[in-house]
């Protein structure tokens, strides 16, 4: 027995103190189940007698309205009676009247965006694309300008005296290539250009041309001369050609006759009737005349081959010619082309040197005020707002509305400028959207990034001149405006409930 005893299992400190653990556990459970049965039978009897009110109430109601007398009710409430009945049905019928409307009735649904009115065009940015020093203003901040008008003006000394060495070089170089194009096509005279027989009353271009055509026939009179030089000899061997060629007739005739007369003496000679002396002469006389037309031909086939060297000389002198003025003649067009640009350039230049107003409109944002102020290349120098544009509003729509905004919709635009009470919104249509996001330029870095779209609405202007001769009202630009684009109708019990069943949807889907 004490064996037993001393062998019952053993407990340790950790683990009774789980097992006390989990016995306050479990009273702590069996004490919140007790305290929420507590909660939800009070909450049950408070359910209980706000219904017992409420159906107390209500009968009371009902048994007001549908007996007109009762033994419980006082003199109060009797006289009250039909001047309350009368409050409910109007009410009700209110009620019922408001209810058919929010079910029913249709309203406008839109993206609302703020926007600037501006011309269709856009404000003109006036730019010089070289810059210069200043040397005359004509216009200030908010002046009216039409096109053509001067803005400002600027020093012209060294442009123009560039413009001067070139358009010197240029039409040097354009009289001379007239000149070698009238020498490669072998005409009789040349053919200016019209450049330059529109200033032929310049000296110095009267000068250029009368120097170019006395170049021009003295080449020409140097080539000719060369060339009649050739001719010439050609006609001396073909005349020395016909001499040659009639001492060869000449010669062979006389052979031929030499020729017979040896035949002769011959058959003399056979016969004993002469001597063997006369018989060699006439051999000799006979070879003597066949040597001369043997020399004839010689010198004739001599003179030919002079003659074909004559005219190889002629056609090497012409080649050598054409050659030359050929080559004279690239050279001086890729100078003419050169320099064409260049004077194109300048006096490009030159011309913008005053600097003039490119569409009617208002100066705005002047940046020059000072005589010999420089102006750098390619900076803003001032903005010309269009008067005679149609105006358009560019408006700033927000990226959680761009997918129900497009082209063709309707737009309802007020205007910040007019008295809101007097003045109705007036009508537009969404023209354009920009296909991406814009970001403000005006922003400072730093800041969070303010990204939209842009969407250009075309004013009705016949609703609003309608409007604005009443009530003597003018657009400008720059003028701001709340503009609510209309992207669809729905009822106001829609646009009451829909917030109530977005929100439940929300709260079903959470986990």
């Amino acid at each position: 027995m004490q064996d037993l005893k001393h062998n019952k299992p053993q407990i340790t400190p950790e683990q009774l103190k789980q097992l006390l653990s989990l016995r306050e556990g479990s009273l702590n459970l069996k004490g919140q189940s007790s305290k929420r049965k507590a909660l939800i039978n009070t909450t049950l009897k408070k359910t209980s007698h706000v219904i017992e009110f409420l159906l107390v109430k209500l009968d009371r109601f009902v048994n007001f309205t549908t007996k007109k007398t009762d033994k419980d009710r006082n003199n109060v409430a009797q006289a009250a009676r039909s001047p309350i009945l009368f409050g409910i049905y109007v009410i009700i019928f209110l009620v019922l009247i408001g209810g058919l409307w929010a079910a029913l009735a249709p309203l406008d649904s839109g993206a609302v965006a703020v926007g600037i009115v501006m011309p269709s065009t856009n404000k003109k940015t006036i730019q010089h694309n070289e810059g210069g020093i200043i040397n005359a203003i004509y216009v200030k901040q908010g002046d009216k300008v039409k096109e053509g008008d001067k803005l400002i003006e600027l020093e012209e000394t060294r442009i123009k005296s560039e413009h001067e060495n070139i358009l010197g070089q240029y039409r040097n170089f354009l009289a001379t290539e007239n000149r070698l194009i009238a020498e490669r096509d072998n005409l009789e005279q040349i053919e200016f250009s019209d450049f330059l027989m529109q200033d032929i009353n310049l000296p110095e271009v009267a000068k250029i041309i009368h120097t170019q055509e006395n170049l021009f026939r003295s080449r020409k009179e140097l080539f000719n001369s060369e060339k009649d030089g050739l001719n010439q000899r050609i006609s001396q061997l073909e005349k020395k050609i016909e001499g040659l060629e009639a001492r060869k007739v000449a010669a062979s005739k006389t052979a031929e006759v030499y020729q017979d007369r040896l035949k002769a003496l011959r058959a003399l000679k056979e016969k004993g009737f002469i001597q063997k002396a006369a018989l060699l002469e006439q051999e000799a006389k006979v070879a003597a005349a066949k040597s001369d037309v043997a020399t004839n031909e010689t010198e004739i086939a001599g003179t030919h081959h002079a003659i074909t060297e004559a005219q190889v000389s002629i056609i090497s002198l012409q080649n050598k010619y054409t050659e030359k003025t050929l080559t004279e003649l690239r050279e001086a067009q890729v100078q003419t082309a050169s320099l064409k640009e260049k004077y194109n350039s300048l006096t490009d230049s030159l011309n913008r040197v005053i600097i003039r107003s490119p569409v009617d409109g208002i100066v705005n944002n002047l940046k020059y005020h000072t005589i010999g102020g420089v102006i750098s290349h390619g900076q803003p120098i001032m903005e010309i707002s269009p008067i005679n544009d149609p105006l358009i509003i560019e408006a700033k729509v927000s990226q959680k509305n761009i997918d129900s905004v497009y082209e063709g919709l309707v737009a309802k635009i007020r205007f910040s400028a007019f008295k809101s009470r007097t003045t109705p919104t007036f009508t537009g249509k969404v023209v354009s959207i920009s296909p991406d996001i814009v970001q403000d330029e005006r922003q400072h870095p730093g800041q969070q990034q303010d990204n939209y779209y842009v969407a250009r609405v075309e004013i009705d202007m016949d609703e609003f001149n309608k409007v604005a001769k009443v009530k003597n009202l003018e657009l400008h630009p720059g003028m701001q405006a709340e503009v609510q684009i209309v992207t669809g109708t729905r009822t106001l019990l829609r646009y009451l409930l829909d917030p109530v069943t977005d929100t439940a949807f929300k709260a079903f889907r959470e986990k």
